[in-house]
């Protein structure tokens, strides 16, 4: 046991060793960088997301929940692809109300996904975020794309698999051919 407790003490002693190394190295360099924008140097865009689906409560406009996000230009959905650029992302709350801070300098395309219905939302033009500065984009609506009314669906349009979750069975009616164990709980479609 003393080797046990000498070793505890020794990591003890190189962490507090390592901390006095890093405080005093304080500020790092990186902050210092070309390439990191301070808070002050930062933008931000605010607005508001509703939506507009004609075949769903008569066309009215719905306050959103909606996920809305900056990325590099592209075309909808691209973002979820993109590797190279900054991406902000925020939600809006329950009246559709969105504010994205801290936006590093650049010119970017706003994106979004709404929980229940279908498609991806891009606002059609580009945002520049300049130095400090603030965008208001007011009123935006997005219209889901749309065929007809909806006849049924599986799931909902939320990207969770959460209702495709499958249950354990009732113990006197599970099949005795198939008690092996799934490591995967989610119905999986092909």
């Amino acid at each position: 046991t003393d080797s046990k407790e000498n070793d505890k003490l020794s990591l003890w002693s190189d962490a507090v060793q390592q901390l006095s190394k890093e405080v005093q190295s304080w500020p790092y360099d990186f902050l210092q960088s070309q390439d990191y924008f301070p808070p002050n140097q930062r933008g931000a865009v605010f607005g508001r997301l509703l939506v507009q689906d004609r075949y769903f409560k008569g066309g009215r406009f719905q306050c959103t929940n909606a996920y809305l996000g900056l990325a590099l230009p592209g075309d909808a959905g691209s973002w979820q692809r993109e590797s190279k650029g900054y991406q902000f992302w925020t939600q809006a709350n329950a009246k559709g109300y969105f504010k994205i801070n801290n936006v590093v300098p650049g010119d970017y395309n706003l994106y979004g996904w709404v929980p229940g219905f279908i498609g991806d939302y891009k606002y059609n033009g580009t945002i520049t975020i300049t130095p400090g500065g603030i965008i208001n984009l007011n009123s935006l609506v997005y219209n889901p794309p749309r065929n007809g009314p909806t006849i049924w669906e599986i799931g909902i349009p939320d990207r969770l698999a959460s209702e495709f979750h499958v249950p354990d069975p009732y113990p006197s009616l599970m099949n005795k051919l198939y008690v092996e164990q799934r490591k995967d709980k989610l119905v999986q479609n092909s």
